[in-house]
């Protein structure tokens, strides 16, 4: 597999902003908070909180982030 600097780019993107940053890449489905939430509820059922927050915005309940890349 090639890199070529994507994820170089994001990081330098993300180390810009002030406030809640959140990198979703490679998503299969169109509802990414969906993915999102059955990722971590069938491979990491540990992460209640992660679990009810990704639950929360498939109801479009969204939580406030300053950048969505």
């Amino acid at each position: 597999m090639r890199r070529c600097g994507n994820h170089e780019i994001i990081n330098w993107i993300k180390s810009q902003q002030t406030g809640k940053c959140q990198f979703i890449n490679d998503i299969p489905k169109t509802n990414l908070y969906c993915y999102k939430y059955e990722n971590i509820r069938d491979r990491f059922p540990q992460y209640k909180k992660g679990i009810d927050r990704y639950s929360q915005q498939i109801q479009e309940n969204f939580v406030k982030k300053d950048c969505l890349i």
